[in-house]
């Protein structure tokens, strides 16, 4: 593995690596729950500079895709977990980025819920021409 980008806070981890015969830049985050709009776009920048197009985001986006599917809170008195901004899913668009666990199980809830303990679930977004070779 071949380290591209490191940022200061330890939020964004970007490496080239190779499976088989394909490069693949492998980028690990850990999104802040503030200034998401500056972070995703600075992402989005970063991995642009790297013109790879394999691509794929190990995260924890501190945020939800899909509210309707992705979220339950059994405590009224919580406020709302915050949906991603624009930048995140402009970045998604541009870069043909698929979020595999939703493509894999459609129906099933990926949840969110709050509470005093948070269970962290790393999941991925490919790079759409990697999504063939994912199988369940």
């Amino acid at each position: 593995a071949k380290q591209i980008y490191a940022d200061i806070k330890g939020r964004i981890l970007i490496l080239e690596i190779k499976i088989g015969q394909r490069q693949i830049l492998l980028v690990n985050i850990y999104a802040p729950n503030k200034n998401q709009k500056e972070f995703y776009k600075k992402l989005h920048e970063r991995i642009v500079e790297t013109g790879q197009k394999n691509i794929c985001i190990v995260r924890n986006y501190n945020g939800i895709i899909e509210t309707i599917k992705d979220y339950v809170c059994h405590n009224k008195k919580l406020k709302k977990k915050n949906t991603l901004p624009q930048t995140f899913f402009d970045m998604m668009e541009e870069l043909n980025l698929i979020d595999v666990w939703r493509t894999l199980n459609p129906w099933n809830k990926n949840l969110h819920i709050t509470q005093i303990h948070i269970n962290l679930i790393q999941e991925l977004i490919w790079y759409g021409q990697i999504l063939t070779q994912v199988k369940k």
